[in-house]
């Protein structure tokens, strides 16, 4: 609630009779002979002996005191705007007075008589509304007195102590001897009323006196506990929520916006501590109301404000100095903590969260998404008891929103986390979420995984790269603790699946393959060494290719029992003539690696016609794919060979092979080749590429900046030609996360579309959903009987015969010369048992 709020709400009290900015001058004339005989009679009804003094006169001394008060403060404004000011000090001091007064006679009353509801119905409503006006008085004296201010600056010191004090006697008595009886309707209401009253007062003092703030509040919760069973289901929560949402908003960004400037330290903290309380408020609400109706929009909304800033987004974005940052964590962030300790006790918070509509792609992503991440580290922390149901809620919230989190994840935000042993480690946005997720995810029983397995599943079939990448994380991290022959099991079911969509021709070019390879990958190394022989031998080598030119050497190596050399040259002359198909390249040369350095010379630009086909490109990806998973093993003089020939392809000039090899050009360089060793070949091929445009240019300076590969770095330092060029691109080192950030977001919208469905919906007319695959998939079908799958392409019925005949004939002739097949024609007949075998089975 702001301060023209409070102001405008104060005007309703008296009759519409307070100093609100807008009063009309002719509102406060007042009668001053009837103001002094008031005066008079007040004194006098407050000053009889406690033998006198009856319910009947407490009620009257009250609305007394209300309309003597009123009075008082409007001649005072009536004095200032006629510029007198002679009766200004007067008026003011005959309102401390009353103040005192009313103060010290509640006190006697309540010695005297118990004060029921029933009896004193106008005692919290009318009381309250003294105070808040008394307030509302002080808190705008700077725009009420101008100039003149100082005349009455001890008066006003004054008023507000004796307002304070009728402040503590009044709460005093609301949460100790003032009783109502709920179940009668006409007293719930003053309840309500009062309650409403109170809540003004707290903004009001927010910004008078924080101690005096402090002991509004504490009493306002007390007052709500002391009725909480009838409470509810009434909107009091709501309405405080909301006020406290506003003061810890308000005061936050008073912070944030704040010069750091000396002498500004104490104002700081000010601010800080009133966040901070507010906070612990509204903990202390949520406990009380948790079996409420509450509408929790304002809650949620004000935990990702808070949620927004963590200490690494104000030293990126903002530029928060470090002492700011320790306040709010030392205040904010461990009162937020506390409130979220709280609400996930609640099941309706919980369902709440996991339920939200729409989706954010601004600030406000970054707290949602670490919100779900503190709530899921206090169940764990807290062993807080909840369902399975709401567990997987959450996961599945994480994994539906992480398609959104592009730039937030690539912005540079880091997060500490506590170690064993007492030490820290700072985690990135991405690896921060997946390391709580898996610790939530080892809670799950059996029927629940198998529920979180689907939603990994369908997030590698989804187009969004963030998406699969999360997936695959979470169960490798799951997998390293699981059973062995669940590890077997889950990489065999994600190879059938690849091996069911490889044969579609949109799979082939569709992120889903990349996906799954890399999930398989990362999994089979999870795998036994003989459940790795056994998955291997189930496998068609050419149907599942690019699953395996990727992995390391070092997997290969166990795929079969013979010596290194001879083991990777077999699976090499095998890959290398599945990568570039039959009679591309010449049988076993007389040593393994030989055989990779003639699969790049294939690969070679000249070797093909001017304009280079896609299955080009791809052989060029795969070749690299496989080189890059053997060089840990590769000789020396293999890899001199292989440089040189990847230099020539890259001197083309050809910008796509350039972006696919130079990577590979570079980690020749980490630890297996000198400078020495191919020194010419080096300048020459780089003083080619930085020739080409400054796309390329860019793109070189960033491969090398990233990698921090010394020797070229040194290399490129010491050549006054190179270093020529790349002096241009030194601003890229100066890091800004806010330019950065609005790199990623111009990229934050691009997602993949098949081409094929592209023109389908330029045609269409009609498309009601947005699909996130690129291909029609019912995941279901995947695990079923092959037998009892539809074929897309069915051979009609009579033409089985015809197929069966064709296949026994050439069975036959293959028999007949089986002394002069080749080893690559027995392997293509290998395959083709392998798949006629699958069809019996």
């Amino acid at each position: 609630m702001n301060n023209s709020q409070s102001v405008s709400q104060s005007s309703d009290i008296f009759s519409q009779a307070s100093y609100d900015c807008n009063i009309e001058q002719e509102n406060l004339q007042m009668d001053s002979t009837c103001y002094e005989t008031l005066l008079s009679r007040l004194k006098t009804s407050m000053n009889k002996n406690d033998k006198q003094i009856t319910i009947e006169d407490f009620n009257k001394v009250i609305h007394d005191c209300r309309s003597c008060i009123e009075q008082c403060l409007n001649l005072v404004i009536q004095e200032l705007e006629d510029s007198t000011n002679f009766k200004t000090c007067y008026f003011l001091e005959n309102a401390i007075s009353i103040l005192q007064m009313l103060s010290n006679f509640i006190k006697r009353v309540l010695e005297l008589i118990p004060l029921f509801c029933c009896n004193v119905k106008s005692f919290p409503i009318i009381t309250g509304e003294i105070i808040l006006f008394v307030f509302n008085h002080c808190k705008n004296s700077e725009y009420i007195y101008g100039a003149n201010i100082s005349i009455a600056e001890q008066q006003l010191k004054d008023i507000f102590r004796a307002c304070h004090e009728l402040q503590l006697t009044y709460l005093m008595t609301m949460e100790k001897y003032y009783t109502f009886n709920l179940n009668e309707r006409e007293e719930f209401d003053v309840l309500l009323e009062a309650l409403d009253i109170n809540l003004r007062i707290c903004d009001v003092v927010q910004s008078l006196d924080i101690k005096t703030m402090a002991e509004q509040w504490k009493s306002y919760t007390s007052i709500c506990e002391k009725y909480s069973k009838d409470l509810q289901d009434k909107d009091v929560y709501s309405k405080c929520i909301r006020q406290l949402s506003g003061m810890v908003k308000s005061n936050l960004k008073l912070v944030l916006d704040m010069p750091t400037a000396s002498g500004m330290e104490k104002v700081v903290l000010r601010h800080v501590k009133v966040a901070s309380f507010g906070i612990k408020i509204s903990s202390k609400m949520s406990n009380i109301f948790k079996t409420g109706k509450n509408d929790y929009d304002v809650i949620v909304d004000l935990l990702i404000h808070l949620y927004i800033y963590n200490n690494s987004y104000m030293e990126l974005f903002m530029g928060t100095s470090s002492k700011v940052i320790s306040l709010i964590q030392e205040n904010v962030a461990l009162a937020l903590q506390s409130l979220v300790a709280v609400l996930v006790n609640d099941n309706i918070f919980l369902n709440h969260i996991t339920s939200l509509k729409g989706t954010y792609t601004d600030e406000r992503y970054v707290g949602y998404m670490l919100l779900l991440t503190s709530i899921m580290r206090i169940i764990l922390l807290n062993n807080v008891k909840i369902s399975g149901d709401i567990k997987l809620r959450i996961i599945e919230r994480i994994f539906n929103y992480l398609p959104n989190g592009h730039t937030w994840f690539n912005v540079g935000l880091t997060f500490k986390s506590e170690l064993k042993g007492g030490y820290y480690k700072y985690f990135g946005f991405l690896e921060h979420l997946l390391i709580v997720v898996h610790a939530l995810a080892r809670t799950l029983n059996c029927e629940e995984y198998s529920v979180l397995e689907r939603i990994m599943y369908l997030s590698l079939l989804h187009t969004d790269c963030l998406k699969a990448l999360f997936a695959v994380d979470l169960w490798v991290l799951l997998m390293r603790s699981n059973d062995p022959r669940l590890i077997a099991n889950t990489t065999l079911s994600l190879l059938k699946v690849y091996q069911k969509l490889n044969k579609s021709r949109t799979f082939q070019m569709s992120p889903q393959k990349v996906f799954l390879i890399y999930a398989i990958r990362n999994l089979f190394k999870l795998c036994a060494v003989q459940d790795k022989v056994l998955i291997f031998g189930k496998l068609s080598l050419l149907d599942t290719l690019d699953v395996w030119i990727g992995m390391e050497a070092k997997e290969l190596i166990v795929l079969q029992r013979r010596e290194e050399d001879k083991c990777i040259g077999g699976v090499l002359n095998n890959m290398v003539h599945g990568i570039m198909g039959k009679d591309k390249v010449e049988s076993m040369a007389d040593h393994p690696f030989e055989f990779l350095v003639k699969a790049w010379q294939k690969v070679c630009p000249c070797k093909f016609d001017a304009n280079i086909s896609e299955f080009a490109y791809l052989c060029v990806e795969r070749i690299t794919a496989l080189t890059n998973s053997v060089l840990g093993v590769i000789s020396k003089e293999y890899v001199i060979k292989i440089h040189n020939v990847i230099a020539n392809i890259l001197k083309s000039g050809n910008e796509k092979l350039i972006y696919i090899l130079f990577p590979i050009f570079c980690k020749f360089y980490e630890s297996h080749l000198n400078i020495n060793d191919a020194q010419k070949v080096l300048s020459d091929t780089l003083i080619c590429l930085i020739n080409i445009n400054d796309d390329i240019r860019h793109h070189i300076f960033v491969t090398l900046n990233r990698n921090k590969i010394d020797k070229l770095l040194q290399f490129i330092e010491t050549n006054s030609s190179l270093l020529n060029y790349f002096s241009k691109y030194n601003y890229m080192l100066d890091f800004s996360a806010v330019e950065f950030k609005k790199q990623l977001d111009t990229m934050g919208s691009v997602c993949f579309s098949h081409e094929c469905l592209s023109a389908h919906r330029n045609n269409s007319t009609v498309e009601t959903t947005k699909s996130h695959s690129n291909f029609d998939l019912n995941i279901d079908s995947l695990f079923d009987d092959p037998e009892s799958e539809p074929c897309p392409k069915k051979v009609k019925l009579n033409e089985h015969e015809d197929v069966l005949e064709k296949l026994e004939e050439s069975a036959s002739r293959l028999c007949n010369v089986k002394h002069d097949l080749s080893d690559e024609q027995k392997l293509r007949i290998t395959n083709v048992c392998t798949k006629l075998k699958d069809i019996v089975e």
